[in-house]
């Protein structure tokens, strides 16, 4: 297994209002596949309660891989609590949800991730030699792909954040 070292802090989205969940959802997953990311989606749940409300979560590990030896991985976790609400669009009326939205993306870049440096004997001293590779002779690499991971992961909360402003129908 490869190593897992986190670029920045998490990003974290929270509104409440009246938005198209199904809408959200098709469009997020249009924004990650346009910046090259292939998606896996390990969780996905939605629960009724007694009230009418739905709670929806899903989370998603976004990779793109930066070369042979490393990854870049935006992980996005998405937590709604709504209930469907009537609402007039274009002189039609159509079912939204209105309620809490709870984003985060966490970015990571996963370095060996075929595991070479273990393939033999799992021994702290294989692990310590590609721990120097990757600090001194990496450096600049790991720099660029850092970068562009963080701005993938910005780029992708400001086009939430701009979709949840621009589409709120409260």
């Amino acid at each position: 297994m490869g190593v897992k070292d986190k670029v920045g802090s998490t990003v974290k989205i929270k509104q409440s209002t009246t938005f198209d969940i199904k809408e959200l959802y098709k469009n997020l997953k249009k924004w990650v596949k346009e910046r090259g990311y292939k998606i896996s989606e390990p969780n996905y749940a939605e629960k009724p309660s007694a009230d009418g409300a739905k709670n929806t979560f899903f989370f998603w590990s976004c990779a793109k891989k930066a070369d042979d030896y490393t990854k870049q991985v935006i992980e996005i976790t998405f937590i709604a609590d709504t209930k469907d609400v009537a609402v007039e669009k274009d002189e039609d009326v159509q079912t939204m949800q209105e309620g809490n939205v709870e984003i985060s993306l966490n970015a990571f870049i996963t370095k060996d991730i075929e595991d070479e440096w273990a393939i033999r004997k799992k021994s702290a001293v294989r692990r310590f030699i590609r721990e120097l590779y990757d600090k001194f002779a990496n450096k600049g690499k790991y720099d660029v792909f850092e970068g562009k991971l963080e701005k993938d992961r910005e780029a992708i909360a400001h086009d939430l954040k701009t979709y949840l402003r621009m589409r709120r129908f409260d």
